[in-house]
């Protein structure tokens, strides 16, 4: 699945130590193998009404030792581990960071 594919980039990060996938619980059982793979790396959380809520639910999972949050939108699976590692290394990563991949002209076509 994208969410699964999304998932595997930040597990494949040692240097991430904890992941919370912000899922609403009907769909939990997804993540049962990873999730006993994984123990207390992995947590969850519900979503909010609006995307906000949901980040802000995520959040409150991560707990106070976190140097760094990343926030990722699982929709957007095109994310690669290098690109994770680059926002982390990038020196405005003081307070807030975004990525994106510039749109190719066959997709921006397409919609």
């Amino acid at each position: 699945t994208v969410a699964m594919r999304s998932l595997d980039i930040f597990l494949g990060m040692p240097e991430v130590t904890r992941i919370v996938l912000v899922v609403d619980a009907s769909y939990r059982s997804m993540f049962d193998d990873v999730k006993d793979a994984e123990g207390d790396r992995l947590a969850f959380a519900d979503p909010g009404d609006e995307r906000q809520d949901s980040v802000f639910n995520g959040v409150k999972e991560i707990g106070s030792e976190a140097k760094l949050v990343c926030i990722h939108d699982s929709a957007r699976p095109l994310v690669t581990r290098h690109n994770v590692r680059e926002v982390r290394r990038h020196p405005q990563t003081r307070w807030a960071f975004g990525f994106g991949l510039p749109s190719i002209p066959g997709l921006t076509r397409c919609l």
